[in-house]
């Protein structure tokens, strides 16, 4: 893939997320003040913590659900102004991460339409929608560690392609409980333990990677990046169970941070090469 191909790509996505941030923003606030939204009665908790500090707020989901919103357009803007002429990998795989935080705001379709509790072909296609998002995000990341070398730049748009396809397949077959939502607004799925260790062991395969290319190459900026990125699927990870204004406000500076640490210091690496 060429620099203008992904560029132009970029800005593709700039003005598709942020007119999907807009639309969102605008209706929320109509269905705000109109009494539109519905919070969930009887909520079901992926993170219980019985502390009042933790106590559920509907706010703090609705709020994680715009940071997500909000990092796609923010962040594709970064690299489109950082990374114009740099033949990076990374920030094309990254892209797959920015389209993971964008599924998000389907969830705000929940309670717009009072979706709680109730089962129609419009509530399992939000569904799957957000869990194919989440399986892609991490699986983005691992991309950029793992397939980012010069060797597989020929090969970019296949092994995109891959990720794509694996991660809506994979999302697919996760069977749905339409019958019961959770306090993040999405619909409770099975096996929801062998998927967060999917996660994990996704998000220490890419920290482990990065952190090999440092020693072999002796490149602090490789593991800077590791950290950075680990930093970064924290604070997704954080904001996509939060449910409560201390895990929201935790996530959001996770987030913000671990995108700063990762996205200087692929800069870095390339500025020196």
């Amino acid at each position: 893939m060429t620099i203008k191909t992904r560029n132009r790509l970029l800005i593709a996505f700039l003005i598709l997320s942020s007119l999907t941030l807009i639309t969102n923003a605008l209706i929320v606030i109509w269905a705000a003040f109109s009494g539109g939204i519905t919070p969930p009665e009887g909520v079901i908790r992926t993170i219980s913590i019985s502390l009042p500090a933790f106590k559920y707020s509907f706010h703090a989901v609705i709020a994680s659900v715009f940071v997500l919103s909000l990092a796609a357009p923010v962040l594709s803007f970064i690299i489109f102004k950082r990374f114009e002429k740099t033949p990076s990998l990374e920030v094309f795989f990254f892209c797959g991460f920015l389209i993971g935080c964008l599924s998000e705001c389907m969830r705000l379709l929940i309670p717009l339409f009072d979706l709680w509790k109730t089962y129609s072909i419009f509530i399992v296609a939000v569904g799957k929608i957000v869990i194919c998002g989440r399986i892609l995000a991490p699986l983005s990341l691992f991309f950029a560690a793992a397939f980012s070398g010069t060797d597989y730049r020929q090969d970019a748009e296949r092994n995109f392609m891959i990720l794509i396809i694996v991660a809506i397949v994979m999302g697919l077959l996760f069977p749905l409980d339409t019958g019961h939502t959770t306090s993040t607004c999405t619909v409770l799925w099975s096996f929801r333990t062998p998927f967060m260790l999917m996660k994990l062991v996704l998000m220490a395969a890419t920290f482990s990677i990065l952190a090999v290319e440092s020693h072999v190459k002796n490149s602090p900026d490789h593991l800077k990046a590791a950290i950075g990125i680990t930093i970064l699927e924290a604070g997704y990870f954080m904001l996509c169970s939060a449910d409560c204004y201390i895990l929201a406000a935790a996530g959001t500076v996770l987030l913000v941070y671990g995108a700063y640490r990762y996205l200087t210091s692929i800069h870095n690496m390339y500025m020196w090469s």
